[in-house]
C-alpha cells in the first residue's frame, strides 16, 4: 500500500467519523452545558453530553469558570 493510498484511506475514515459525530450532535437536545476552553483557547460553552460547542458563555458563567467571583 502506497503512502498516498494510506492517506486517502485515513481521510475517508475521518470524513465518515465526522459525519457520524455531526449527526449525533445534531440529534442531541443539549440538556446540560459546561464552560471550558476550545481549541483556540477561547472560553466557550459546550454540551456535556455530546461535546458540541454551543457558543459564548454569559459573564456569570465566565466568572464562575475562572473563579474570579469573590
Amino acid at each position: 500500500m502506497t503512502m498516498k493510498h494510506k492517506v486517502s484511506q485515513l481521510q475517508g475514515k475521518l470524513h465518515q467519523i465526522e459525519k457520524e459525530l455531526n449527526s449525533i450532535q445534531d440529534k442531541c437536545t443539549h440538556p446540560s452545558t459546561i464552560t471550558r476552553f476550545n481549541k483556540e483557547n477561547s472560553i466557550r460553552l459546550f454540551c456535556k453530553e455530546c461535546d458540541k460547542e454551543l457558543g459564548m458563555p454569559s459573564a456569570t458563567q465566565v466568572e464562575e469558570f475562572l473563579n474570579t467571583k469573590k
